[in-house]
């Protein structure tokens, strides 16, 4: 007698995802760590770094237009979602938190997306000026891992459209006029 192939259940399946971010947590953290002097280190969002980014003042008093502890909770409900919160230490201080970045992949793993990208904008930390290539390095990372062909930058601040075009994000998607998000094949043709 044979046995239906049973679904995996949610806890199952964040608990797999959760071994490959992981991996690829530490991958990051060797590869970067061989380029910059300060130790960094990639960890899941915790409710306190999120509660730490919501704090964030950015230039002008500016705010991303999102709550990070409001979307991190959304998030968690997806096992294949892509979450880091970025650390540095230097100078014999505690870590600080550099960055967060969250996103998903998709349910055919074909895309593997940023969402929500933000580097600590209150303070100098090792990665100013590199976090969003630090995220993007991460992206690309996991989408190896999954088995992703295509990363994507989902709504994108239309001021960092050229940026995003210099880490190879070249391929926009638009509805109307407005950006929906911006593509880039990790492998190309």
């Amino acid at each position: 007698m044979t046995h239906p192939v049973q679904a995996e259940s949610l806890h199952e399946a964040e608990n797999r995802f959760s071994q490959i971010r992981h991996m690829v947590y530490r991958q990051v953290e060797r590869d970067i760590g061989d380029a910059i002097s300060h130790t960094i280190r990639l960890t899941g969002i915790s409710d306190d770094a999120a509660k730490m980014a919501d704090q964030w003042r950015y230039a002008h008093d500016r705010i991303p237009g999102w709550s990070w502890s409001r979307e991190v909770r959304k998030f968690h409900r997806r096992p294949r979602r892509v979450e880091a919160a970025i650390w540095a230490t230097y100078n014999n201080q505690p870590p600080r938190l550099c960055g967060l970045v969250l996103g998903r992949i998709s349910r055919n793993r074909v895309y593997a997306s940023i969402h929500y990208l933000a580097a600590n904008p209150e303070q100098e930390t090792p990665l100013s000026g590199v976090f969003a290539q630090l995220a993007v390095r991460y992206l690309e990372l996991q989408a190896v891992a999954l088995g992703c062909t295509m990363l994507s930058i989902a709504k994108p601040v239309e001021s960092l459209v050229n940026f995003y075009g210099t880490l190879g994000f070249t391929h926009c998607v638009k509805k109307g006029q407005k950006i929906v998000r911006l593509e880039r094949r990790l492998y190309p043709t």
